[in-house]
């Protein structure tokens, strides 16, 4: 690494970012790993499950994720057959806290053009036994259905390749709503409970008729038997008593919609083949029929929020849940990714400087992390290189600095740079946050993420 001045107690140095260029961002040479954690000592653990290689086990974690291993599914390096227990390892990775920590690179070389992912999901998925490698064997394969946090479709499923330094396409993962999630919440909470109607009082002035309703269809109005129906809105075009033809006609289809639940209004929607009517109503009450319909309506709504507290409780238990899956089987094991491009059609672009409270030394890596926390990009150390960001995204510079500490930059907003009015070059200062990282959730906490 290059000093290039000492500033008021800060390192200047100057960084690069490549966002599509034609050469690696952060490039190593070829004698230093491939994926290499900037943290010393940060933990980045695995998730560890035995399994009897010769029975199909299907493993559920918290988040959602589900592991499918087939029988007879392992062999050694030799290519012979796994018997006995074999040793799962699984990790995911989510969000910028995970991939920083991790160390895996996340660009995309395509024919000399380097390309920077912003993720949907990544995972690594290892097996041994007795603390050897084993592999899965040919014809065989492990189904992930991965917990991921995003419901967009548009992201493809890649495996990373340590020996070719890059990312292998493997196609497009199936994504569906974590159905387990909702069954789980409403085997806690029992049968959903509509919320009740609150009855209101019959007035004379306004325009009554008589609906029979199909109260399975409208559980809500359960406790409505023998109901009047009245006009609720201010506008002859509504108004059945300014259109009596509605009564002679032969309705198929009738339906109500909520239009106000707070005032117990409803839209009526008459239709045939031929002509269509709608209506604002509510269901109104009368002396002794009022009374009881009060009754019965405090009585549901007791039951009804005793029925949101649970749900809401249900919830919170299992907040961490991924609300979508996505399914690809992997017939080796290693690094899998689900990522699209990542792209700034409004690019900001500075040669940048960074400067750092304290001394750096040749580890120290920077990464800008952006697109939901999603994108992590890398920084190549030199001088006056290349940086480019997009001011519509909230972005966070960090430094991993010596003794497993960073430093951050992250008032973006604050600079009001656009790609019209951005000067040719800009020195960020990055702060030293005291707090040491020994694991990702340290790293999400200093980052406010």
């Amino acid at each position: 690494m290059k000093v290039i001045a000492n500033v008021s107690g800060f390192m200047l140095i100057s960084m690069l970012v490549f966002l599509t260029t034609s050469c690696s961002p952060g490039e190593k040479s070829s004698s230093k790993k491939f994926v290499n954690p900037p943290f010393e000592s940060a933990a980045n653990g695995y998730t560890e499950m035995e399994v009897d290689a010769a029975e199909e086990k299907t493993i559920s974690l918290p988040n959602g994720t589900k592991l499918i291993v087939p029988a007879n599914a392992f062999v050694d390096a030799d290519n012979n057959p796994i018997q006995g227990k074999v040793n799962i390892k699984y990790k995911e990775f989510h969000d910028a806290a995970d991939i920083i920590l991790s160390g895996i690179p996340m660009t995309y070389d395509s024919g000399g053009t380097t390309m920077n992912f912003q993720t949907a999901g990544m995972f690594e998925l290892l097996g041994f036994q007795n603390g050897k490698p084993i592999f899965i064997s040919k014809g065989k394969s492990v189904e992930v259905q991965m917990g991921s946090y995003v419901g967009e479709n548009n992201y493809n499923f890649y495996r990373l390749d340590t020996v070719a330094k890059n990312w292998t396409y493997q196609g497009m993962a199936a994504i569906a709503p974590n159905n387990d999630k909702a069954m789980k919440v409403q085997g806690m909470t029992g049968p959903p409970v509509t919320k009740p109607i609150e009855p209101k009082p019959f007035n004379s002035d306004k325009f009554v008729f008589d609906l029979k309703i199909n109260t399975k269809a409208y559980p809500e109005l359960t406790d409505f038997n023998n109901i009047i129906w009245q006009y609720d809105g201010d506008s002859d075009s509504l108004n059945p008593e300014k259109n009596q033809w509605i009564f002679s006609e032969k309705w198929t289809d009738i339906k109500l919609e909520m239009k106000d639940a707070d005032n117990s209004s409803f839209w009526l929607l008459l239709s045939n083949k031929n002509k269509s009517f709608k209506s604002q109503v509510k269901p109104v009450f009368a002396g002794r029929k009022l009374e009881e319909a009060k009754k019965n309506y405090e009585k549901r709504k007791i039951e009804y929020e005793a029925y949101l507290k649970k749900k809401k409780e249900a919830v919170e238990r299992i907040k961490n849940e991924c609300d979508f899956v996505r399914s690809l089987s992997v017939s080796e094991f290693g690094t899998y990714n689900h990522d699209r491009f990542y792209s700034i059609p409004d690019a900001v672009k500075v040669i940048a400087n960074f400067e750092t409270e304290e001394e750096v030394d040749s580890r120290t890596k920077v990464f800008c992390i952006t697109a939901d926390n999603r994108a992590v990009i890398p920084y190549a150390i030199g001088p006056g290189n290349s940086f480019a960001y997009s001011p519509s995204e909230t972005n966070t510079l960090v430094a991993v600095m010596p003794g497993d500490k960073i430093a951050v930059f992250k008032d973006f907003k604050g600079l009001g740079f656009t790609s019209s009015n951005a000067p040719k070059e800009y020195t960020f200062k990055l702060k030293t946050q005291a707090q040491k990282i020994t694991n990702s959730e340290d790293l999400r906490k200093a980052l406010g993420i």
